[in-house]
């Protein structure tokens, strides 16, 4: 058939680019061989010259005169029935499929790319059947191939042949026996071997590694992971099988290799982990609160339900700039009024008791847009409300991981651990309870509460538990890595002077305000001390995972819903993927081609991926404003124990002994 979509008057064509795209209009008249009159009434496409490149012809030719008034052609276009019939077609069905798709949430997406995994995975094992059949027989897609002849039919069976009895197996052995040929078949033909070869602790007679961890006869300590990781490290290698109780096994990771596989593993999934059960279980005995357990112990589609509508006023850096102003003015304000903590020798014996009453009223400020006490009045006592705040944050923070392992016994029945934890989530509900009732009352739009209740697809309940969540690990994040930074640059005479030097470049006058500029662009330096000291001290050890599908690591075939963990802080600390590697050197992140040599899942300190910490750039602007403030008008000194700093392996890494600090005013 020859071609028949000319361009003509009365043709209808489809505009493919400009502002109208996606329009429908009538040529009303051929200017020349590149040009023509077109007219769209409608569809509110005014009468106009177009380039005939830019439309798209249809099949579609509605009678009316050249040059016909827009009056004329409009009456012709509804006499004709355009819509009913562009509608009709398959390109329009298509156009309405891809705008629909360009509408989708990211959720939406995710559920559709499932159904669509769901649907191959019904379709390819029939289809391989047929074309195998199709193969064996000689005919593939219904032509004899080449050179092939039908298989001969099988023999009719000879009369009187005893028949195989049929043996009845149940569903759950027959689960159980081809899960086994698969793993036996797997593992075989690839030269893999099993959970059960991988090295590492077991226990007496294999009963779990869990006595290990007593305070009383124990060789490891929950307190000091990265120590008993690096033990597991040297004595087995770079992938340990921990079993901790009978039945539960934890895989430790220090490839990064491996770590970057489990990471990939999360496209296009709901990344899992088990961690704040204890935490979970006074969330759901408090329905009256909370609408689930909450961000941090909540899986699949309630998880990312609340991840994504939260995490767009965090994750974005433009949002989070938002909140510079606000900071800068509370961080300045801190620095002025610092020293009122000086002793007659202008040192703070203790520096981590100001800056967690700072990082505390950063937290509230921020997220409920409410001082929880004014910071001119730097009280250190017991009876600071921000100190009150952090301490009971701390004590939630430090029982997590004791009442995550082991037997887990305060399911039963109240142990004193999980009193503890009551106790001190019911202080840090309290205090948000009230902020939040004080803000509802009175909003200034200028919060992260503001901008989450003007979101529909949330709820009150959703915010108390966003809320609490955001303060028990919000303050010690931002606490406890600051102090390590000022550990490093206050015990090295030439990091702080060449700190100094990129601050005052970018800040000549410290009243000056903290610009986005300053941090984007104005301060490397300063960013690449952060960056070492999240590598040295980072804020855990690593970060757990439970196995959406079988993985093959190191050799090893680990199935499905397997807990690994991995040590991203132990190596950081090796020799192997780093030169000098306990010695603190902020220049490995100024240097490009150094950079580039680090294995990019070695240093990861927030996490990765979907379920990566929902606040990290909030937590890393405060820190670079407090350092970029503090040696504006300070030059600081270490007066702590000569020893080497390390750390206690809370949930939060925190520093194991008091920091000392000596401070002198620049003028």
């Amino acid at each position: 058939m020859g071609f028949t979509r000319f361009v003509q008057t009365g043709r209808v064509a489809r505009i493919s680019r400009g502002r109208y795209k996606g329009k429908l209009v009538a040529i009303v008249d051929i200017i020349d061989q590149n040009r023509v009159l077109i007219d769209g009434p409608l569809t509110r496409v005014p009468r106009q010259q177009y380039p005939v490149s830019h439309l798209h012809l249809t099949k579609f030719v509605v009678k009316f005169p050249f040059t016909a008034p827009t009056r004329v052609v409009k009456k012709a276009l509804e006499d004709f029935k355009l819509k009913e019939k562009w509608s009709g077609t398959l390109w329009a069905e298509r156009a309405r499929a891809k705008r629909m798709r360009s509408n989708l949430t990211d959720f939406e997406r995710f559920k559709l790319r499932l159904v669509k995994r769901s649907k191959n995975r019904i379709i390819e094992p029939v289809f391989d059947k047929l074309k195998k059949t199709a193969s064996k027989s000689g005919l593939l897609f219904g032509k004899p191939i080449k050179g092939t002849k039908p298989l001969p039919a099988k023999k009719p069976k000879a009369e009187g042949a005893k028949k195989k009895k049929k043996v009845n197996i149940s569903p759950k052995n027959k689960v159980f026996n081809v899960k086994l040929r698969f793993y036996t078949k797997l593992s075989s033909s690839k030269g893999l071997k099993s959970l059960d070869m991988m090295p590492g602790p077991r226990g007496f007679i294999g009963l779990g590694n869990i006595f290990n961890y007593s305070e009383l006869f124990g060789k490891y300590s929950f307190t000091k992971i990265h120590e008993s990781g690096m033990d597991k490290y040297q004595k087995y290698g770079s992938i340990v099988c921990e079993r901790m109780i009978p039945g539960v096994n934890i895989v430790w990771l220090y490839d990064p290799n491996d770590i970057e596989k489990i990471y990939q593993e999360e496209v296009g999934d709901y990344p899992r982990r088990e961690s704040h059960s204890a935490l979970a279980k006074y969330r759901i005995d408090h329905p009256h609160i909370y609408k689930n357990a909450g961000l941090l112990s909540t899986n699949g589609e309630e998880w990312w339900r609340i991840r994504s509508q939260f995490q767009k006023g965090l994750s974005s850096p433009k949002n989070v700039r938002n909140f510079l102003p606000t900071a800068d003015v509370t961080v300045k304000e801190f620095i002025n009024h610092m020293p009122k903590c000086f002793d007659k020798d202008s040192i703070i014996n203790d520096f981590s008791i100001p800056i967690l009453k700072l990082k505390t009223q950063l937290m509230t400020l921020l997220i409920f847009g409410e001082e929880l006490e004014p910071l001119s009045d730097i009280n250190l006592t017991s009876n600071s409300e921000c100190l009150k705040l952090a301490e009971n944050s701390g004590i939630i923070n430090s029982l997590i991981l004791p009442t995550d392992q082991g037997f887990r016994l305060w399911k039963f029945f109240n142990t004193s651990d999980y009193k503890k934890l009551v106790k001190a989530l019911k202080h840090v509900e309290n205090v948000a309870l009230k902020l939040l009732a004080k803000k509802k009352k009175d909003s200034n739009g200028k919060s992260l509460f503001d901008y989450y209740m003007a979101n529909s697809n949330v709820d009150m309940k959703d915010v108390n538990g966003i809320a609490l969540d955001l303060v028990h690990s919000g303050i010690h994040t931002g606490s406890y890595t600051t102090l390590f930074a000022l550990n490093y640059i206050s015990r090295d005479e030439r990091i702080q002077n060449k700190l100094r030097e990129e601050i005052f470049k970018a800040l000549p006058n410290a009243d000056d305000p903290v610009t986005a500029s300053i941090l984007d662009s104005g301060v490397p330096y300063t960013k690449a001390v952060l960056k070492e000291t999240l590598r040295l001290n980072p804020i855990s050890v690593g970060v757990g995972r439970i196995l959406n599908k079988d993985k093959i690591l190191s050799g090893y075939l680990v199935p499905k819903n397997t807990n690994v963990v991995t040590q991203n802080m132990i190596i950081c600390r090796l020799e192997k993927y780093f030169e000098n590697p306990l010695e603190f050197i902020p220049e490995r992140w100024t240097d490009r081609e150094k950079r580039k040599e680090i294995h990019p899942f070695i240093v990861l300190p927030f996490g990765h991926g979907m379920r990566g910490c929902i606040a990290r750039r909030l937590a890393e602007q405060n820190i670079l404003l407090f350092l970029i403030r503090l040696f504006r008008c300070y030059e600081v000194q270490w007066q702590g124990k000569p020893e080497r700093l390390d750390c206690i392996t809370n949930l939060i890494n925190e520093p194991n002994s008091i920091m000392s600090l000596h401070f002198k005013k620049l003028n």
